[in-house]
């Protein structure tokens, strides 16, 4: 019950902190891929800011869902 109940806290602190984290996350990509580019290894065009918060949002969503209805399932 304590591991569930931790599974969806951290899909709400995804859910609620998902611009942060798709902005962290695509600012890192963002110096990998200029490392890359400086060793001559080109990547295809990185995704746009509101692409990764939609991403993260979603991750977010969809996995605070899954943990209400598996808790729901399991000890209702």
């Amino acid at each position: 019950m304590i591991l569930d109940i931790a599974r969806l806290v951290v899909a709400l602190g995804i859910l609620c902190f998902h611009k942060p984290i798709g902005t962290f996350v695509l600012e890192h990509e963002r110096r990998f891929a200029t490392l890359l580019s400086e060793r001559g290894v080109f990547l295809p065009n990185l995704p746009s800011q509101k692409l990764t918060h939609d991403l993260y949002f979603s991750i977010g969503a969809i996995a605070s869902v899954a943990c209400v209805v598996r808790l729901w399932v399991a000890h209702g």
